[in-house]
Formats: structure tokens, C-alpha cells, sequence
């Protein structure tokens, strides 16, 4: 079977990239303005403005605490390198989470 080198070569940089701290299809969601700062869901995307984005927020400022007067900002994105430590688009994460312990964790102790 003969591949074009195209093909080759667009499977051999998606390799490469994905090998080098990052991959297609990186996502995170932070929320800063909590008591323990800046908290970043690794491997979590949801849009900003959505009613689960207004759920995270609530949820994390209640399980690390924020008092009322404390400036929200969220930040989220998919794609290439869109990680909480490589993400150059926003305060670096003074804590960092995963989906799962999210999930496990924080929703249980927040519901």
C-alpha cells in the first residue's frame, strides 16, 4: 500500500506535536477568584457563558472558598497546547485539577 508523502507526512507531525506537551485535542477550564486562587480543570472544556460553566464556578468557589467582593474570571479552550500549564492566554493555575477528580471529588462535596 502506497501512501502520498503528504499523508506521510501530516500523520508524522501530528505525532510529533502530540509527542511534544500538547495535543489536538487539549482542553481546560479555569476559574480565577477563588481563596486558593486560580483553579484549572485539566481535560474539561465548556463554554463560558454556559448555565455549567455558572454550575463550576459556583461549585469551586464553594469547595475552596471566595468571598462575595472576589472578581470572577473564567477561561476555557480546546485545542493544540490548550492545557493549563502551556495555555499562554490566561493567569497561570495556582491549583490544578482533573476532570475526573472534579467529578469525584468537588461535585460530591458540593451537591
Amino acid at each position: 500500500m502506497k501512501l502520498p508523502v503528504q499523508s506521510v507526512f501530516l500523520f508524522g507531525s501530528i505525532l510529533f506535536l502530540s509527542a511534544c506537551s500538547g495535543g489536538l485535542d487539549d482542553s481546560f477550564f479555569q476559574v480565577d477568584g477563588t481563596a486558593a486562587g486560580a483553579v484549572c480543570i485539566e481535560g474539561m472544556y465548556v463554554s463560558v457563558k454556559s448555565d455549567e460553566s455558572k454550575d463550576i464556578v459556583r461549585r469551586l468557589r464553594q469547595y475552596y472558598g471566595a468571598t462575595e467582593s472576589t472578581v470572577v474570571n473564567v477561561h476555557s479552550a480546546k485545542g493544540y497546547q490548550a492545557t493549563c500549564a502551556l495555555y499562554q492566554g490566561k493567569p497561570a493555575a495556582d491549583v490544578t485539577i482533573d476532570e475526573a477528580h472534579y467529578k469525584t471529588v468537588i461535585v460530591v462535596a458540593t451537591n
